[in-house]
């Protein structure tokens, strides 16, 4: 019998896959068509990026453009993802999965339904490439702000602060204006940004102990120079909810005082929130760190381990989160006397803490990361501690 011939299902299999690619192509066209059209719509497109400090300058900018008659949404991706809807009311962003740069495309999509004359947008990418990416392709902002340069995303950014300030110079505006806070940076800013035809301000804050300014000096000093900028007449920023936020928790035969600084993800930021605490409140010692890791984080957790070792400020560090272990092995190598808690919930893990300490009076400061037991030892504080301000 002669070999049964397949060239025409072949053929016909071909050109279904070529249609199909052709199909798609077209859709992307056109899907970028539109998505330039919806940006065109939107006048002012501000694209907030920086190591410390990008939700708190979101909420600021956007709440600042209500404030000054501008028709304004603005996304958040810090704890946990919100929309900034025109009216100051929030919704928060019910994801399939984890976080995807295509939500901004999405997100302009909502604010020209909306009618925005702004948005607002907190950078959600960390891989360089995907910050250039959201940047030029999907926000194309009229304004951008880089809040500050710190070491933090090491595995991603890179080491060095150098290699963290080139990833986040790819958020630089073309033909816009770039707004910092970051003087130790501004000339390699100035550099990258005239290349693009964009012109750098800097954004002035008076600094605190160490000449680095306070993280809520800093936020007011862009929220000025944008609305400067933008001519629209934005008053300062209050000076500043004071961060962080302080507890007082009592148990019998012990009292706690919690510094919650989980949210300052570097040991510079952190040490800045923690002198702003002490000179907001008599803090009792001995002091404990409470250092919540992510186990997708290791450059950070050996940041922290190294700062601590330097700084000598606690007498103990609690170790929570991934990379416990290791964690506890680097704090011991730089000095500092240290332990995995053996709790996991978190009344259960300040219970355990006092035990160690010994009881009486003490201060404990968290910081690392926000997520797992750093945001319910937040929310418990909330719910049985007394606020401290």
């Amino acid at each position: 019998m002669p070999p049964r011939r397949r060239g025409g299902s072949d053929a016909v299999v071909i050109g279904f896959f070529s249609a199909a690619g052709i199909a798609l192509l077209l859709y992307l066209a056109a899907e970028a068509w539109l998505h330039g059209r919806r940006l065109a719509r939107i006048p002012i497109r501000i694209h907030v990026n920086g190591t410390r400090g990008k939700t708190s300058v979101t909420r600021r900018l956007a709440a600042a453009l209500r404030g000054a008659g501008v028709r304004t949404v603005g996304k958040v991706t810090g704890d946990e993802p919100r929309l900034l809807l025109p009216d100051g009311s929030e919704r928060v962003i019910a994801r399939r999965g984890p976080a995807r740069i295509q939500e901004q495309m999405w997100l302009v999509r909502q604010a020209a339904a909306w009618r925005a004359e702004a948005i607002v947008v907190e950078c959600m990418a960390l891989a360089p490439e995907l910050q250039r990416v959201s940047e030029e392709r999907m926000i194309r902002s009229t304004l951008g702000v880089i809040t500050n340069v710190r070491p933090d995303h090491g595995e991603v950014m890179g080491g060095e602060l150098d290699a963290v300030a080139a990833a986040l110079a790819g958020t630089i505006p073309r033909d816009g204006v770039l707004v910092t806070a970051d003087r130790r940076f501004l000339p390699r800013f100035q550099e990258w940004a005239a290349a693009k035809g964009t012109r750098v301000v800097l954004a002035e804050a008076a600094g605190g102990e160490g000449g680095e300014p306070a993280p809520a000096e800093e936020h007011a000093a862009i929220v000025r120079a944008v609305g400067a900028e933008l001519k629209l007449g934005v008053a300062a920023a209050e000076t500043g909810t004071p961060a962080p936020g302080i507890w007082r928790l009592e148990q019998e035969g012990w009292r706690m005082h919690f510094v919650d600084a989980f949210s300052a993800n570097d040991p510079v930021s952190t040490q800045l929130l923690q002198r702003m605490a002490a000179a907001a409140v008599p803090l009792p010692s001995p002091w404990v760190a409470l250092l919540n890791n992510r186990a997708d984080r290791p450059a950070r957790m050996t940041g922290f381990a190294e700062a601590l070792g330097a700084e000598r400020a606690f007498t103990a560090v609690a170790v929570a989160g991934g990379l416990a272990g290791l964690a506890r092995r680097r704090l011991r190598a730089a000095g500092c006397e240290a332990w995995v808690l053996a709790a996991r919930r978190p009344g259960e893990a300040l219970e355990e803490i006092a035990r160690r300490v010994g009881r009486g009076d003490f201060t404990v400061v968290g910081m690392g990361n926000a997520k797992g037991l750093g945001r319910e030892c937040a929310r418990y504080l909330a719910e049985r501690g007394s606020p401290c301000r």
